[in-house]
């Protein structure tokens, strides 16, 4: 056939799969992400990870992930959150949970419950557990308790073969095995290998040992000499004492659950995207793999697997998969700025807008060496849209009456509750 005519046809199928794979609907992925709304734009503008997205028919976009772990919110406002996609991923915490009280317990059991919901209604939930940081903190207890609606435990443990090591680059040279104990299924698709990493931050374990109840389904495992071992008190793994898994240790698993589907992927999240794309990083793990010594890793093509499959139950939910992202609108900024007539003063909009804390701290009052009384400050402060003044009268300045005097008038200042005078630090 003539090269020109190869060209024609080569062209016509690649067009004709890119119009049938856009027609499809896309999968509405939410990432877990601290400050989401504030690094969404730049996320889905200039990531990486985007492209690649876009050629899977994915639409990714940053979720808040503050209510998971570090704050408080009812079970109705996060099952709200989670609803607005098809799949929601994201890694545990590694720091942040120093120790498991009453509070966390409370907040772990209601993040389960609206995780379970969620997935029990239709939707996909792709879980990376990640070892914890600091010895002595409970990140891995906490995540214990709000996975397990899911039948999933981490395991203070890490998962390697040491019959199947070899050295490869992140940025640095690293350890890295490798497996080919792979089971069919829709998410391995396409998938021969795997390169895994021994580490993944420091010298924590790159890939987590997860117990699964019977109702998950291991889809990759290492192969028969790969084991798990142990992490110390200092979080580091120790491939010299060996923990649970004496063999083939899971990688990779699957379950159902109500309607929807949940995945657990416990690598590191410097191999799940966050480094991708990046041309100092030899994304041995991503997709490169180890070819001198042919061993493929198809690492993120699994998880884009991953996320189509997880998405399935409810792409077909209409109530699931809202979230919709508006036009961007850039920063407008003034043409031209006079620094010799400085706008000090606030307007109006500026003062009712939310601004959250502003203050002044360290005013004298006549009490002391200052001029003006508590009144007289407190009304400027406010005039000037401050919400708090913290009052530093030298206490050598100050007799027993004139500090009483002091506490006195601050607190008939507070007494609103739309302003604190502090009468002191």
């Amino acid at each position: 056939m003539p090269p020109g005519k190869r060209f024609l046809i080569a062209a016509f199928l690649l067009a004709l799969g890119t119009s049938t794979w856009a027609a499809e609907p896309k999968v509405i992925l939410g990432l877990g992400s601290g400050d989401a709304e504030k690094y969404n734009v730049e996320f889905m503008q200039f990531d990486r990870m985007i492209p690649l997205y876009a050629e899977n028919n994915i639409q990714a976009s940053l979720m808040e992930n503050a209510g998971l772990c570090r704050q408080d919110q009812t079970e109705e406002n996060l099952y709200k959150t989670f609803k607005q996609y098809h799949v929601i991923a994201f890694s545990t915490s590694f720091v942040g949970v120093y120790r498991l009280d009453d509070q966390f317990r409370k907040r772990a059991a209601v993040v389960g419950k609206a995780l379970a919901r969620y997935v029990q209604e239709g939707g996909g939930l792709f879980l990376d557990p990640l070892p914890v940081l600091y010895p002595g903190s409970d990140d891995e207890k906490y995540w214990n308790l709000v996975f397990a609606p899911f039948g999933l435990e981490i395991l203070h443990e890490g998962v390697f073969d040491k019959t199947r090591a070899f050295q490869g680059k992140t940025l640095g040279t690293t350890t890295f095995w490798f497996t080919r104990n792979i089971q069919t299924h829709p998410v391995t698709e396409g998938v021969s290998g795997l390169c895994l990493p021994l580490h993944g931050y420091g010298t924590f374990p790159g890939l987590v040992a997860m117990k699964y109840s019977p109702e998950w389904e291991i889809l990759v495992w290492g192969e028969k000499e790969a084991k798990s071992y142990r992490s110390g008190a200092d979080n580091n793994i120790n491939i010299e004492i060996e923990g649970t898994y004496t063999s083939a240790p899971p990688v990779l698993a699957v379950r159902t659950f109500g309607k929807g589907r949940v995945a657990c992927y416990p690598i590191s999240s410097l191999f799940t995207g966050g480094n991708y794309g990046n041309p100092l990083w030899a994304h041995v793990v991503e997709t490169k793999g180890d070819p001198d010594f042919g061993r493929p890793s198809h690492s993120m093509k699994m998880q884009m697997n991953a996320y189509r499959w997880l998405a399935a139950p409810a792409m077909t939910i209409p109530e699931f998969g809202t979230y919709r992202t508006g036009p961007y609108k850039p920063v407008v900024f003034p043409a031209s700025v006079d620094w010799s007539k400085p706008q000090l003063a606030l307007t109006p909009e500026q003062i009712a807008a939310t601004r959250g804390v502003r203050a002044v701290v360290g005013a004298h009052t006549a009490y002391t060496d200052g001029k003006g009384t508590v009144a007289q400050y407190v009304q400027a402060a406010k005039d000037a849209g401050l919400a708090c003044i913290v009052f530093a009268d030298p206490l050598e300045k100050l007799t027993p009456k004139t500090l009483e005097s002091l506490k006195a008038d601050c607190a008939k200042a507070s007494k609103a509750g739309d302003f604190y005078a502090c009468p002191g630090i």
